[in-house]
């Protein structure tokens, strides 16, 4: 069992970004103190009453795992379903295995308040005004199939999976993963007697992904891979401990060599699959251009991603490849891709200008000042263009509207005075 669940977790795609973004490291060293916490606890219940020892060491690496990242939060919840099943604590009294996990809610308490403070400091949380009860029912439900779906098949993976601006549970996107949650969660506790582990393994996905279902929500993500990265732990277990049922059944003879050979011989291929997958999903964390490339690829409505994508192609001076994809992330509420769209229509404007497209340099520039109008670059590169163009008056008007904006740029106050001495001889036109 053992094996087969470590290797199914560890070569399994989704676990490129927690690996692969140096800033989602944390999730390695987080789940790290998160298993050893988890480990201890097993070894300290042992006993009806938690041995003190190992109780204390699980504690401990449970408020390492939390100054790693707070996602770890969830360990106690974690622990009281580990008491339902496999380990059957709840016989001793609720009270009891409720009592043993007050130091686990002290230290989740204090990480989640720590983790609210920083993520309204550091990113905007999404109010309940734009995003009500229904949607965020919805997001739920869509987080908590999500995982496990795209655990069993882990394609068309992308960085950001964009949420949509309007949320409601009756489209068909929210509508099928909330349906589908419903029918496996009453079918697994249907079957909870004949089947526990199937219905811990869903509990489970569905506990850990709750801290970032969209009961908090902030950022213009609906899911990310990375969120994958503990609760799948669940499901890589129970695909193990299928396996270990196969070799135990074929030590004692109830099953034939030819069926557990073909049963090992497929779970190898589909484990090969995975780390062929794996290493394709690798090869797309390259770099910046090739990460955005894909999550294009794979969502072409995905503004922000677009966006990112033509941030990349314009910091490399690509802007006919920048500028469209820039204008599919334009969102006149955000200054970010208004900031973005504009230097690339400026810089592109500047170059055009310089080649002596004038009508097409005047376009972009006058676009991008409209975007950025406090951009004094801009609007000496308009001054000249216009100057080119013979409009001196709006030439004037834009270099005198530059030097305002930065009144120590000697290159906009040489143009102000060579246009007012000798308003015939463009310094491009010059040049050329």
């Amino acid at each position: 069992m053992t094996w087969g669940a470590a290797a199914l977790f560890a070569l399994h795609p989704l676990r490129v970004e927690s690996v692969a973004w140096i800033t989602e490291r944390r999730d390695v060293l987080s789940g790290l103190f998160y298993l050893l916490a988890v480990l201890a606890y097993l070894r300290a219940a042992e006993s009806a009453v938690l041995e003190k020892r190992w109780h204390a060491l699980s504690l401990a690496c449970f408020a390492a795992g939390l100054l790693s990242k707070a996602s770890v939060m969830i360990l106690p919840a974690v622990l009281l379903l580990l008491d339902w099943y496999p380990l059957g604590r709840w016989r001793l009294g609720g009270r009891h295995v409720l009592r043993e996990k007050a130091g686990y809610a002290a230290l989740a308490l204090g990480g989640a308040v720590v983790a609210v403070i920083a993520l309204r400091e550091g990113i905007r949380v999404t109010s309940y005004a734009s995003h009500g009860p229904e949607a965020r029912v919805a997001m739920v439900a869509y987080s908590v199939f999500i995982y496990p779906a795209r655990f069993l098949w882990p394609v068309h993976l992308s960085p950001l999976y964009q949420i949509p601006a309007d949320v409601h549970l009756g489209q068909g996107r929210f509508l099928a993963p909330a349906v589908i949650v419903t029918l496996v969660s009453v079918a697994l506790i249907a079957l909870r007697r004949r089947w526990p582990a199937g219905l811990a393994a869903w509990a489970y996905s569905a506990v850990v992904v709750a801290p970032v279902s969209g009961i908090v929500h902030a950022g213009f993500q609906l899911a990310h891979d990375r969120y994958s990265y503990l609760s799948g732990l669940g499901f890589a277990v129970l695909a193990g401990g299928g396996l270990a049922r196969v070799a135990r059944a074929r030590s004692s003879g109830r099953l034939r060599g030819v069926t557990a050979a073909a049963v090992f011989g497929g779970a190898a291929l589909a484990l090969a699959a995975l780390a062929a997958n794996t290493v394709v999903q690798g090869q797309i964390w390259h770099d910046s251009e090739t990460l955005w490339r894909g999550a294009v690829e794979v969502d072409p409505r995905c503004g922000v991603c677009a966006g990112n994508l033509g941030t990349v192609l314009a910091r490399q001076g690509r802007y006919p490849e920048a500028i469209p994809l820039l204008r599919t992330a334009y969102d006149a509420t955000s200054a970010r891709s208004r900031s973005n769209l504009g230097h690339a229509l400026g810089n592109h404007g500047l170059e055009l200008a310089q080649a002596g497209r004038l009508t097409e340099a005047t376009a972009l520039l006058e676009e991008a000042a409209t975007l950025i109008p406090d951009d004094a670059d801009l609007h000496r590169g308009l001054g000249v263009a216009r100057w080119e163009q013979g409009a001196t008056g709006e030439a004037h008007r834009h270099l005198e509207r530059a030097r305002a904006l930065a009144p120590d740029d000697r290159v906009t106050a040489w143009l102000l005075d060579r246009l007012s001495a000798d308003p015939a001889r463009p310094p491009i036109r010059e040049r050329r």
